[in-house]
């Protein structure tokens, strides 16, 4: 299996060196309960707000109803249910569109800024955390409402995962040597859990290396010591959900460091930027 894994980092070494695109995703979702007492209507929503590092940005919204009241009503005169969401402090709201309803009473969103713009005065469905989301009939009464968690992950209902990857590579012209790190990012309700990992190849065989994080203040933050193996493959993995300690106290603390991996002299053979994950 220790073979296979060094297998695989080979290959992935080999490709081009090509920083994979960093990406971050906020999420919250939850049910919906009957707004009338007895009532029967209920359902759920999920809700995302993406960021790319290329600065493509990308907010979404799915919500499902059942047992919606369609009684007495055709495919033609099917009922209109339409879905708000509610800030936190009731100040201001948005109609996010008309449901799709069937003749059973199932009523179905979809809202993508992929298709389709923000309504107007929504700068973006993160305002609404800590708000609520209704679907409202045709007089403009709720039927069922859920309670929107706020976004950053912390609570129930509210996750945050964000990865992103940068490139490691020869400070001599006449050194083939490289590599990449990359770091990961999970906000869960109870707790985060990071990971960063870094992998070289065709350093020094048998080799002590030293990669560190360089502030622009030249504070410097050791990431980790490793040798390398066989064709000088190398690195090391950082998981704190395994009970490892993040150097830097959090991969968002080092963001847009310099990184160096250095022999035992002192002298760096590698160099590259600490990965950035997005943010919202």
């Amino acid at each position: 299996m220790r073979m296979k894994s060094w297998i695989v980092a080979a290959a992935l070494l080999a490709a081009p060196l090509v920083a994979t695109a960093s990406v971050s995703r906020e999420v919250v979702r939850g049910p919906m309960d009957p707004v009338a007492q007895g009532g029967v209507e209920h359902g759920r929503f999920r809700m995302f707000v993406q960021d790319r590092g290329s600065g493509r940005h990308r907010e979404h919204l799915d919500v499902e109803a059942r047992k919606l009241n369609v009684a007495g009503t055709t495919r033609a005169t099917r009922p209109t249910f339409e879905v708000f969401l509610v800030n936190s402090d009731a100040s201001s709201s948005a109609d996010m569109g008309p449901m799709r309803v069937n003749g059973r009473g199932q009523g179905f969103l979809h809202f993508d800024t992929n298709h389709t713009s923000l309504p107007s005065g929504v700068t973006t469905l993160a305002d609404f955390g800590g708000g609520t989301i209704e679907v409202r009939d045709s007089g403009g009464n709720a039927v069922c409402r859920g309670s929107v968690p706020n976004f950053g992950g912390g609570e129930q209902g509210s996750r945050v995962f964000g990865r992103a990857q940068e490139n490691l590579v020869s400070t001599s012209t006449s050194s083939n040597a490289h590599g990449h790190i990359f770091v990961r990012r999970q906000a869960l309700p109870r707790t985060v859990q990071e990971t960063l990992e870094l992998d070289c190849e065709k350093l020094g065989s048998s080799v002590t290396y030293t990669a560190v994080a360089i502030a622009s203040d030249s504070t410097e933050t050791q990431l980790r010591t490793f040798t390398t193996r066989p064709r000088g493959m190398g690195g090391f993995r950082i998981v704190t959900r395994a009970g490892g300690s993040m150097p830097g106290g959090s991969v968002l603390n080092l963001a847009g460091q310099t990184v160096e991996v250095r022999d035992g002299s002192g002298a760096a053979v590698l160099t590259g930027t600490f990965p950035t994950i997005p943010s919202n």
